[in-house]
């Protein structure tokens, strides 16, 4: 006796799942995402930028020294891939995909 055929592979249609294909190129490699922000020219709005991402972070006095110790270059490096990952968490929590592109697309 055959199988009976259900309304879906789910329901005993067929013996596996549909294949799912997304038109990504495996070979290809992935290339990171870097925020493209000029870095400020004034100190002062650097370092107030700066001064709240140390802040979030909740450090002792000892680390709190040690990052404003930093080269600009090097506050600026930190203070951006900071900025990226809060851009990537608002994203992994879109439900709509173009809101997702939408966001991404404005730091990248």
């Amino acid at each position: 006796m055959p199988a009976r055929q259900g309304l879906c592979w789910c329901l005993g249609g067929s013996p596996r799942p549909p294949e799912i294909k997304h038109g990504l190129d495996i070979a290809a490699p992935l290339q990171p995402v870097l925020l493209d922000i000029p870095m400020p020219t004034d100190e002062a709005e650097l370092n107030t930028r700066f001064e709240e991402l140390v802040a979030e972070l909740g450090l002792d006095k000892t680390h709190r020294d040690a990052l404003y110790g930093l080269p600009a270059e090097k506050k600026w490096q930190i203070y951006c891939s900071k900025k990226m990952l809060e851009v990537i968490l608002k994203c992994v929590q879109c439900f709509d995909i173009s809101e997702a592109c939408s966001i991404l697309s404005l730091v990248l």
